[in-house]
């Protein structure tokens, strides 16, 4: 309420009534999809990484992302927009196991020391570890073999294990080193 003297003698009394809306910008994370957890809401999915550029064709609820990155959501709801914290995702586009039904690895969890049963002899692997920002960490190259050990240098966290064979054969492998 408000009082609003004037010259005469009269005072008048107002009530303001403020009416705060908001947008919820709340997030799901399931790496490397993101839900909005708002809704009867309008979307746009943001690349954190590129100045909050908007990512064309992503005004879902849902977005999975299909490479590494940090990603946020604007939310118009209520009259309000709003942008959600970023989510930082990684490991996307990690491949499917193409080696066969025979294919290993262990431990993982790990200390740091890895076995990788290839399940069949390869004439050349190369492996190459990199780390949760993708930055190359080691490359190894093995000859004749159908088994890799591999020891992992660096703090604990989340590790990527890309091998490539001489015959074409690829994947990447997530690891997490305690």
């Amino acid at each position: 309420m408000d009082t609003i003297p004037n010259g005469g003698g009269c005072d008048s009394v107002m009530t303001i009534t403020v009416t705060i809306n908001t947008a919820d910008t709340s997030v799901t994370d399931n790496a490397p999809t993101l839900t909005a957890n708002a809704t009867g809401a309008v979307f746009q999915w943001l690349n954190c990484d590129n100045n909050f550029a908007i990512i064309i064709g992503e005004t879902n609820q849902t977005f999975t992302a299909t490479t590494n990155g940090s990603y946020a959501v604007e939310v118009t709801e209520n009259g309000c927009t709003d942008t959600s914290a970023c989510f930082t995702i990684i490991g996307t586009g990690i491949d499917a196991n193409n080696f066969g039904d025979r294919f290993k690895l262990y431990p993982n969890p790990s200390n740091g020391e890895l076995s990788i049963e290839l399940g069949a002899i390869y004439r050349s692997v190369k492996a190459t570890v990199r780390n949760e920002l993708m930055q190359e960490i080691s490359t190894e190259s093995y000859k004749s073999t159908d088994k890799i050990t591999l020891q992992i240098e660096g703090e604990p966290g989340v590790y990527f294990i890309e091998l490539e064979t001489s015959n074409g054969k690829m994947t990447t492998l997530k690891v997490i080193k305690e």
